[in-house]
Protein backbone atom coordinates (compact mmCIF):
# COMPACT_ATOMS: atom_id res chain seq x y z
CA UNK A 1 0.00 0.00 0.00
CA UNK A 2 2.47 2.43 0.91
CA UNK A 3 4.74 1.73 -2.31
CA UNK A 4 1.60 2.59 -4.26
CA UNK A 5 1.05 5.94 -2.40
CA UNK A 6 5.11 6.98 -2.69
CA UNK A 7 4.79 5.89 -7.03
CA UNK A 8 1.79 8.11 -7.28
CA UNK A 9 3.25 10.65 -5.86
CA UNK A 10 6.33 9.97 -8.12
CA UNK A 11 3.98 10.14 -10.82
CA UNK A 12 2.19 13.32 -9.91
CA UNK A 13 5.98 14.84 -9.59
CA UNK A 14 7.03 13.76 -12.98
CA UNK A 15 4.10 13.43 -15.36
CA UNK A 16 1.04 15.22 -13.88
CA UNK A 17 -2.47 13.92 -12.50
CA UNK A 18 -3.42 10.03 -14.41
CA UNK A 19 -6.80 10.39 -16.24
CA UNK A 20 -6.55 6.82 -17.40
CA UNK A 21 -5.84 4.19 -14.73
CA UNK A 22 -5.55 0.45 -15.84
CA UNK A 23 -5.29 -2.42 -12.89
CA UNK A 24 -3.88 -5.28 -14.32
CA UNK A 25 -1.39 -7.02 -12.37
CA UNK A 26 -2.42 -10.27 -11.30
CA UNK A 27 -1.29 -13.38 -9.84
CA UNK A 28 -2.88 -16.94 -9.20
CA UNK A 29 -1.54 -20.19 -7.36
CA UNK A 30 -2.87 -23.08 -9.12
CA UNK A 31 -3.93 -25.16 -6.00
CA UNK A 32 -7.02 -26.48 -5.05
CA UNK A 33 -8.58 -24.37 -2.23
CA UNK A 34 -7.38 -26.92 0.84
CA UNK A 35 -3.48 -27.40 -0.66
CA UNK A 36 -3.31 -23.44 -0.71
CA UNK A 37 -1.01 -21.97 1.80
CA UNK A 38 -2.52 -19.22 3.09
CA UNK A 39 0.31 -16.91 2.82
CA UNK A 40 -0.06 -17.66 -1.27
CA UNK A 41 -4.01 -17.40 -0.58
CA UNK A 42 -3.12 -13.38 1.00
CA UNK A 43 -1.08 -12.46 -1.61
CA UNK A 44 -3.36 -13.53 -4.41
CA UNK A 45 -6.35 -11.35 -2.52
CA UNK A 46 -3.42 -8.46 -1.85
CA UNK A 47 -2.80 -8.16 -5.43
CA UNK A 48 -5.76 -9.17 -7.54
CA UNK A 49 -8.37 -7.31 -5.11
CA UNK A 50 -6.90 -5.23 -2.66
CA UNK A 51 -4.52 -3.38 -5.15
CA UNK A 52 -7.69 -2.09 -6.61
CA UNK A 53 -8.60 -0.26 -3.67
CA UNK A 54 -5.29 1.33 -3.38
CA UNK A 55 -4.39 2.85 -6.65
CA UNK A 56 -8.23 3.80 -6.65
CA UNK A 57 -7.00 5.49 -3.45
CA UNK A 58 -4.13 7.31 -4.97
CA UNK A 59 -5.25 8.11 -7.93
CA UNK A 60 -8.83 9.14 -7.95
CA UNK A 61 -8.69 12.06 -5.94
CA UNK A 62 -7.27 14.24 -9.10
CA UNK A 63 -9.74 12.63 -11.29
CA UNK A 64 -12.70 13.68 -9.29
CA UNK A 65 -11.50 17.29 -8.74
CA UNK A 66 -11.56 17.39 -12.91
CA UNK A 67 -14.35 15.35 -13.04
CA UNK A 68 -12.47 13.73 -15.74
CA UNK A 69 -10.82 9.88 -16.17
CA UNK A 70 -11.46 6.77 -17.06
CA UNK A 71 -10.60 3.51 -14.61
CA UNK A 72 -9.72 0.15 -16.23
CA UNK A 73 -10.16 -2.77 -14.37
CA UNK A 74 -8.84 -5.99 -16.16
CA UNK A 75 -10.51 -8.61 -14.23
CA UNK A 76 -11.60 -12.05 -15.36
CA UNK A 77 -14.65 -14.56 -16.45
CA UNK A 78 -13.36 -16.10 -13.26
CA UNK A 79 -14.90 -12.98 -11.99
CA UNK A 80 -18.57 -14.06 -13.47
CA UNK A 81 -18.55 -17.76 -13.13
CA UNK A 82 -16.91 -20.00 -10.18
CA UNK A 83 -13.86 -22.39 -11.67
CA UNK A 84 -13.01 -25.23 -10.41
CA UNK A 85 -9.90 -25.49 -8.93
CA UNK A 86 -9.99 -21.73 -8.67
CA UNK A 87 -11.22 -21.17 -5.19
CA UNK A 88 -9.02 -18.14 -3.91
CA UNK A 89 -8.72 -17.23 -7.50
CA UNK A 90 -11.78 -16.50 -8.41
CA UNK A 91 -13.09 -14.82 -5.08
CA UNK A 92 -10.68 -12.48 -5.93
CA UNK A 93 -11.31 -11.74 -9.12
CA UNK A 94 -15.42 -11.58 -7.97
CA UNK A 95 -14.23 -8.96 -5.37
CA UNK A 96 -12.29 -6.30 -8.18
CA UNK A 97 -15.36 -6.76 -10.22
CA UNK A 98 -18.16 -5.98 -7.32
CA UNK A 99 -15.09 -2.91 -5.96
CA UNK A 100 -14.94 -1.89 -9.79
CA UNK A 101 -19.48 -1.93 -9.95
CA UNK A 102 -19.80 -0.49 -6.99
CA UNK A 103 -17.13 2.78 -7.21
CA UNK A 104 -18.54 3.33 -10.71
CA UNK A 105 -21.97 3.94 -9.80
CA UNK A 106 -20.70 5.83 -6.48
CA UNK A 107 -19.49 8.43 -8.97
CA UNK A 108 -22.58 9.02 -11.24
CA UNK A 109 -24.08 9.17 -7.98
CA UNK A 110 -22.52 11.87 -6.39
CA UNK A 111 -22.31 13.83 -10.00
CA UNK A 112 -19.38 12.57 -11.16
CA UNK A 113 -20.27 11.35 -14.28
CA UNK A 114 -17.22 12.95 -16.82
CA UNK A 115 -15.39 9.05 -15.01
CA UNK A 116 -15.80 6.24 -16.71
CA UNK A 117 -15.08 2.95 -15.82
CA UNK A 118 -14.59 -0.26 -18.26
CA UNK A 119 -14.26 -3.53 -16.33
CA UNK A 120 -12.56 -6.48 -18.42
CA UNK A 121 -14.18 -10.14 -18.08
CA UNK A 122 -11.34 -12.56 -20.41
CA UNK A 123 -11.02 -16.01 -20.24
CA UNK A 124 -7.90 -17.67 -20.42
CA UNK A 125 -5.09 -15.28 -22.18
CA UNK A 126 -2.04 -16.84 -23.75
CA UNK A 127 0.53 -14.42 -21.64
CA UNK A 128 2.08 -17.38 -19.65
CA UNK A 129 0.10 -17.11 -16.48
CA UNK A 130 -1.98 -20.62 -17.15
CA UNK A 131 0.79 -22.51 -18.73
CA UNK A 132 -0.25 -25.69 -20.11
CA UNK A 133 -4.27 -24.60 -20.44
CA UNK A 134 -6.21 -26.18 -23.03
CA UNK A 135 -10.06 -25.40 -23.93
CA UNK A 136 -12.12 -27.88 -24.55
CA UNK A 137 -14.84 -25.85 -27.12
CA UNK A 138 -11.93 -23.60 -28.99
CA UNK A 139 -14.56 -22.34 -31.44
CA UNK A 140 -16.95 -21.47 -27.79
CA UNK A 141 -14.17 -20.73 -25.66
CA UNK A 142 -10.67 -20.19 -27.49
CA UNK A 143 -7.31 -19.33 -25.55
CA UNK A 144 -7.33 -15.38 -26.45
CA UNK A 145 -4.33 -13.37 -27.88
CA UNK A 146 -2.85 -11.00 -25.84
CA UNK A 147 -2.87 -8.51 -28.99
CA UNK A 148 -6.11 -9.14 -29.68
CA UNK A 149 -7.18 -8.66 -26.02
CA UNK A 150 -5.28 -5.33 -25.77
CA UNK A 151 -7.00 -3.94 -29.46
CA UNK A 152 -10.06 -4.72 -27.57
CA UNK A 153 -9.77 -3.34 -24.24
CA UNK A 154 -8.79 0.18 -26.15
CA UNK A 155 -11.99 -0.18 -28.25
CA UNK A 156 -13.75 -0.48 -25.28
CA UNK A 157 -11.86 2.55 -23.37
CA UNK A 158 -12.81 4.94 -26.52
CA UNK A 159 -16.54 3.63 -26.46
CA UNK A 160 -17.06 4.30 -22.85
CA UNK A 161 -18.39 0.90 -22.12
CA UNK A 162 -18.53 -0.43 -19.09
CA UNK A 163 -18.37 -3.95 -19.69
CA UNK A 164 -16.12 -6.03 -21.80
CA UNK A 165 -16.68 -9.89 -21.71
CA UNK A 166 -14.13 -12.00 -24.22
CA UNK A 167 -15.09 -14.09 -25.98
CA UNK A 168 -18.36 -12.83 -26.46
CA UNK A 169 -19.53 -16.39 -25.30
CA UNK A 170 -18.80 -15.28 -21.51
CA UNK A 171 -21.95 -13.49 -22.08
CA UNK A 172 -23.99 -16.05 -22.55
CA UNK A 173 -22.43 -18.53 -19.75
CA UNK A 174 -22.75 -15.62 -17.55
CA UNK A 175 -26.07 -14.91 -18.34
CA UNK A 176 -27.44 -18.56 -18.38
CA UNK A 177 -25.77 -19.41 -15.04
CA UNK A 178 -27.44 -16.70 -13.00
CA UNK A 179 -30.83 -18.60 -14.64
CA UNK A 180 -30.19 -21.76 -14.23
CA UNK A 181 -30.39 -24.40 -11.23
CA UNK A 182 -27.21 -25.13 -9.68
CA UNK A 183 -27.01 -28.83 -11.30
CA UNK A 184 -27.46 -27.26 -14.38
CA UNK A 185 -24.64 -24.58 -14.02
CA UNK A 186 -22.58 -27.60 -12.18
CA UNK A 187 -23.27 -29.76 -15.93
CA UNK A 188 -22.89 -26.95 -18.30
CA UNK A 189 -19.67 -26.10 -16.32
CA UNK A 190 -17.98 -29.96 -16.48
CA UNK A 191 -19.54 -29.71 -20.28
CA UNK A 192 -17.64 -26.65 -21.42
CA UNK A 193 -14.59 -27.33 -19.45
CA UNK A 194 -14.59 -24.75 -17.15
CA UNK A 195 -12.09 -26.35 -14.50
CA UNK A 196 -8.21 -26.11 -14.38
CA UNK A 197 -8.15 -29.41 -13.28
CA UNK A 198 -6.56 -31.77 -16.51
CA UNK A 199 -6.96 -28.74 -18.49
CA UNK A 200 -3.63 -27.01 -16.76
CA UNK A 201 -0.45 -27.63 -15.09
CA UNK A 202 -0.76 -27.65 -11.74
CA UNK A 203 2.05 -25.24 -11.00
CA UNK A 204 0.60 -22.15 -12.41
CA UNK A 205 2.64 -18.95 -12.85
CA UNK A 206 3.33 -17.12 -9.70
CA UNK A 207 3.84 -12.69 -9.71
CA UNK A 208 3.05 -12.28 -13.60
CA UNK A 209 1.08 -9.95 -15.11
CA UNK A 210 -2.65 -11.28 -15.45
CA UNK A 211 -3.60 -10.18 -19.40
Amino acid sequence: MTDIFLCSMQVKREVGDVSILVNNAGIVTGKKFMDAPDSLIEKTMEVNTMAHFWTYKAFLPAMIANNHGHLVSIASSAGLIGVNGLADYCASKFGAVGFAESVGLELLATGKDGIKTTIVCPYFINTGMFDGCQTKWPSLLPILNPDYVAKKIIHAVLTDQVYLLLPKSIYLIAALKNVLQWKVTSLLGSYLGLSVEGNCHTNLSLHRKLH
